[in-house]
């Protein structure tokens, strides 16, 4: 890198620690959020682009505009994968707020279904878009969620959840209550 490259990309840089800072903390965080998964996403997205901004050689000369690689529209296409990618991101968006999580099945597969114009003449996309339909709709939904798995879960049997860790609760004569495992409560 030269030294006017690196003045250049300074601001990169302190936005990608910035990024990553705050991806740690989001990640530290117990409380749980409006969105949060969604947030988080989103938060870990801007850090990992901004660390490639910074770390990717910025050429010299002339560059390349994004309409002439591949994720510019070829010829006789209906879609470019650029649009196609906003346009399944705007569907999962939609369908996550109005499905939520029971819907989710089907908004992944009408996501998917924006992908196919531009997968068409694109081999490598059609096989990453095979795969994706392959496992998305049904990540998750029953290994997760399984009957024995909720059945027997530490939370359902927690003193939380139960009263106290003996699932009883003993008094003595002055009105305290006292768990057998954990000792006096009131």
């Amino acid at each position: 890198m030269s030294g006017d490259n690196k003045t250049k990309k300074h601001p990169t840089l302190v936005a990608a620690v910035a990024a990553t800072v705050a991806m740690a903390l989001w990640m530290a965080n117990r409380e749980p959020f409006s969105f949060g998964p969604l947030w988080g996403t989103l938060i870990t997205l801007v850090a990992v682009i901004t660390w490639v901004a910074w770390l990717v050689p910025t050429p010299e000369g002339a560059t390349t505009g994004w309409r002439e690689t591949t994720f510019g529209k070829l010829p006789n296409e209906r879609l470019s994968p650029m649009a196609a990618v906003g346009l399944a991101l705007t569907v999962m968006i939609a369908g996550a707020m109005l499905g939520g999580y029971e819907g989710l099945p089907i908004t992944i597969v009408l996501a998917l279904l924006c992908l196919i114009p531009p997968a068409v003449r694109r081999p490598g996309l059609f096989v990453m878009l095979a795969i994706c339909a392959i496992y998305l709709p049904l990540l998750g939904t029953t290994s997760l969620w399984g009957r024995l798995t909720t059945e027997r879960s530490p939370a359902r049997s927690s003193p939380a959840t139960t009263g106290s860790a003996c699932g009883g609760r003993r008094t003595n004569g002055s009105g305290r209550s006292r768990c057998c495992s954990s000792g006096w409560r009131r």
